[in-house]
């Protein structure tokens, strides 16, 4: 099994190869994950070969597993090689559960990037001294040796270092764990006073995905010298709302818009099913807007005589070829003049009248060649062919099994996605939270079907949690994700108020949203909504830092819950995003990570979604939507992708996914 040369190791990170900017994989490639390639001898003597397992990882690695030259004297030699890193022997320590808080392990204060975890001691008394006394020299580890994989977590030194330290604050545990250490020719033994650290780095754009071309992000370990959790800042304000831990171990607050998000419509009806379809299909078309004089002969004047001027210009969208998506087609030229715009907002800015825009939008009048309207049509036909239930579910089904979960007239209610997504990361352990937010009154269809779900009486998804359990708090270690109750946030100049327990749009005769209808403009916030919710008797949470507050408590919980959000107030800005539904940024350095999916948020605009730092400032459009805060959503790609949610989330979280729906195009 030869293999090449051991070369010296760079002590500098500068120096490692990398294979693009900042780390990143070679433009086109998708950057991989490799676990080690190792050869063991068993109790015989035997090699006994484990296979690589490839898979997506963070876009700052390059992981590649080799055999060391000297593997045939030394079957349980490895060299792994990640650029500038390169080790001859991995020892792998299993310790069986039940495993105590002893875990016996000092480590070395470090303070570069590329510097895996360095062993300064083992405890006596530990599980890793029992190890030691229960091996033999070739399997013990000693001071100097490296950290090089933590419970199946591989990756980077930082990956590694903090997935260490999440194990070290998260026993006793109750399954095996298992740590690789690496030992290199020149390990050399630290120093007897160097007290156990966490890694202290400067950090370019690797990691995290929040962090702009430009950002610099400073890991900064705690002062009390504790489980040094790692605080990082990403270039504006307050914002210490992601962190370098792992993104597939940070906790998540969901926050998903109802209607056209993870609903169809407003409406259980097919009409109103189609309707949503055929308006999402036109915002998935982009085009060239041009403008032409009309083809029509040319106005006369009272004399006779043909005038100069002619019909008015007359604006014409133009398909142009690339694949149905969200994002605008990166490789489309735009002639001077021209715009480039979906289908949908064409309508939207051309035709002035809104049933006629309506109309336009859903019969897709406006679309002059007749290959482009086939092809748009045909993406209608297969939305609406995956929005039926399939009738060999339907005949295994009673149907008062579908109607109490909310089913009716053979077609899905809440898009498939958002089970399959609830499903995997339920799988997985993350620890997660969801928020249902919407300025109508939907969130009592999807409550139903979604309890149906979490107590495994939903009569097509549930068996995706059956070898899981029900998610309604009867199965100890098991959340319940049931949503128990509605609640209303009202905001006004005071800041937000969150009135628990209560769903409500005001006073009967004069509600919220009349107010913001009224003509002329009101010129000033009139509804009083704190003295009625006051009059109620309704609990409530008042202000930005108690609302903080109440989403950390509620993330802790893994509940889930659903807002109505205040329409009133963001149509009285002018549907501006600082006045929309509010996700205000929790502190922290552990603090979870939020998303927010809408099918309002623009390409270039959160529009409806109000994404506040820590401190109450604005998110800047463009952090909001290059971080992967604020995710658009395309009903129609919901529907023909399962993994839909489930790849807008690991988008976000700086895995080498794939961006956006690949289901309607090649």
């Amino acid at each position: 099994l030869p293999g090449p040369a051991r070369a010296p190791r760079p002590r500098s990170p500068a120096a490692a190869p990398r294979g693009g900017p900042a780390g990143q994989a070679p433009m086109g490639q998708a950057p991989l994950l490799r676990s080690c390639c190792t050869n063991a001898a068993d109790g015989t003597g035997t090699l006994q070969e484990e296979k690589c397992v490839v898979q997506r990882d963070y876009p700052h690695v390059d992981f590649r597993a080799q055999t060391a030259s000297n593997a045939m004297q030394d079957p349980s030699s490895v060299q792994i090689v990640r650029g500038d890193l390169q080790f001859e022997r991995v020892i792998k320590v299993r310790l069986a559960p039940p495993l105590s808080g002893a875990l016996g392990l000092e480590l070395v204060r470090q303070t570069e990037l590329e510097e895996w975890p360095m062993l300064s001691a083992v405890v006596a008394g530990g599980s890793l001294a029992a190890w030691n006394s229960a091996n033999d020299d070739q399997q013990r580890i000693r001071p100097g040796d490296r950290v090089v994989s933590v419970d199946g977590v591989q990756g980077s030194a930082a990956a590694v270092s903090v997935r260490l330290q999440e194990l070290l604050k998260a026993l006793p545990r109750e399954q095996e764990l298992v740590i690789d250490f690496s030992r290199s020719e020149d390990t050399v033994s630290p120093k007897a006073n160097q007290p156990p650290a966490m890694v202290q780095s400067r950090w370019r754009q690797a990691l995290p995905s929040c962090c702009g071309s430009s950002a610099l992000c400073t890991a900064v370990e705690d002062s009390d010298g504790g489980d040094l959790p790692v605080k990082v800042g990403c270039g504006f304000t307050d914002l210490s709302s992601c962190g370098m831990r792992l993104p597939d171990r940070v906790p998540l607050l969901l926050h998903f818009d109802v209607n056209k998000t993870v609903i169809h419509s407003d409406s259980i009806s097919s009409k109103a099913s189609e309707d949503g379809i055929r308006e999402a299909v036109a915002d998935l078309f982009w085009g060239l807007v041009t403008t032409s004089r009309a083809e029509e002969s040319p106005s006369r004047d009272d004399g006779g005589n043909a005038s100069a001027g002619g019909a008015p210009p007359a604006p014409r969208w133009k398909w142009t070829g690339t694949p149905p998506g969200i994002a605008p087609p990166a490789d489309v030229q735009v002639e001077k003049g021209a715009t480039l715009s979906t289908y949908f907002k064409f309508c939207k800015a051309h035709v002035k009248d809104k049933t006629e825009m309506k109309q336009c939008v859903r019969t897709f009048d406006k679309v002059e060649d007749i290959a482009t309207k086939a092809e748009m049509e045909s993406v209608v036909s297969r939305a609406l062919e995956e929005i039926r239930i399939p009738e060999e579910l339907r005949q295994g089904c009673a149907n008062s099994a579908l109607e109490q979960a909310g089913l009716k007239g053979g077609v899905y209610f809440i898009v498939p996605t958002l089970f399959h997504l609830v499903a995997s990361l339920q799988r997985e352990g993350r620890e997660f939270a969801i928020l249902f937010r919407s300025f109508g009154k939907d969130h009592e269809k999807v409550k139903n079907e979604w309890n149906a779900f979490c107590e495994l009486r939903h009569p097509l998804f549930s068996r995706l949690i059956a070898d899981i359990g029900p998610l309604d708090g009867s199965v100890p270690h098991l959340p319940d994700r049931r949503v128990h109750t509605l609640h209303t946030l009202y905001r006004d100049e005071q800041g937000p108020l969150l009135i628990l327990d209560t769903f409500t749009n005001g006073p009967e005769d004069r509600t919220w949203d009349s107010w913001a209808k009224s003509k002329p403009r009101p010129t000033g916030d009139t509804r009083d909504g704190r003295a009625f919710a006051q009059a109620m008797n309704s609990k409530t949470v008042d202000g930005l830092a108690n609302l903080q507050t109440w989403m950390r408590t509620h993330i802790q919980q893994q509940a889930t819950s659903a807002i109505k959000d205040d329409w009133a107030w963001w149509q009285w800005h002018g549907e501006k995003a600082h006045a929309g539904k509010l996700m205000p940024l929790i502190p922290g350095s552990d603090a979870p990570r939020q998303v927010f999916f809408d099918d309002n948020i623009e390409v270039d605009d959160p529009r409806i979604v109000d994404c506040r730092t820590p401190g109450g400032e604005v998110v800047p459009a463009r952090k909001c939507l290059g971080s992967g805060l604020c995710v658009k959503v395309n009903p129609v790609e919901a529907l023909l992708s399962q993994e839909y949610f489930r790849s807008k989330l690991r988008d976000g979280e700086g895995f080498a996914g794939v961006s956006g729906c690949k289901c309607l195009g090649a």
